[in-house]
């Protein structure tokens, strides 16, 4: 029986997707940067056996978050890049049972972040690049999930702490007293030359 289905970046459109509503025994499906539309989801969430799904790229919006979370079994989710704010996440707490969740590059914040405390299995998050969450609800959700993997982009604001700023800027200033240094006694060398010569 077929268990794996890798169609990222195919060119199957929604009508396609239909025909794999047949197929319940589906445990991964890969429908990244496709051209499917929200409208596919439908036919997605029909899918009772799925436990790994991912749609990055795939535009999607609330209605269709709603939809798939009738997929009870769902284990693993990669909805990275797909234009999601707080709105349209509203029904993310229904995942609960989710152990993975890749939702890189999209537009929510805090209020999202906050339904994913609730997620008693979570051990891998991804959320780079969604930069309407403040750094304070990182922290708040690192402190209620010790154990999770949470991947997050590094603040400027940050930089100091992960960083020897202090130290690198000590070490530019002594390179440039050195060149510094070398070019004014190049200049008095030449400078004496040119005396000799006259």
């Amino acid at each position: 029986k077929l268990d794996t289905l890798l169609l990222e970046r195919s060119k199957i459109t929604d009508n396609g997707v239909t025909f794999l509503e047949p197929m319940q025994n589906l445990d991964t499906l890969k429908l990244a940067y496709t051209k499917i539309s929200p409208r596919a989801i439908d036919s997605i969430a029909k899918m009772k056996g799925l436990r790994s799904l991912n749609l990055e790229g795939v535009p999607l919006d609330g209605k269709a978050i709603s939809q798939l979370s009738n997929l009870r079994k769902l284990r693993s989710l990669t909805i990275a890049n797909c234009s999601l704010d707080d709105s349209a996440m509203e029904s993310i707490d229904k995942f609960n049972s989710l152990y993975r969740l890749n939702a890189e590059r999209n537009n929510f914040g805090d209020k999202t972040l906050d339904k994913l405390r609730v997620f008693p299995k979570l051990y891998q998050l991804d959320i780079r690049h969604c930069n309407n969450i403040t750094s304070g609800a990182i922290e708040k959700f690192k402190r209620d999930h010790p154990g999770c993997d949470i991947k997050t982009t590094p603040s400027v604001s940050k930089f100091p702490e992960q960083f020897p700023v202090g130290e690198i800027k000590e070490e530019v200033q002594i390179i440039e007293d050195q060149l510094k240094t070398r070019l004014d006694s190049k200049k008095r060398k030449k400078n004496k030359k040119g005396k000799k010569a006259d």
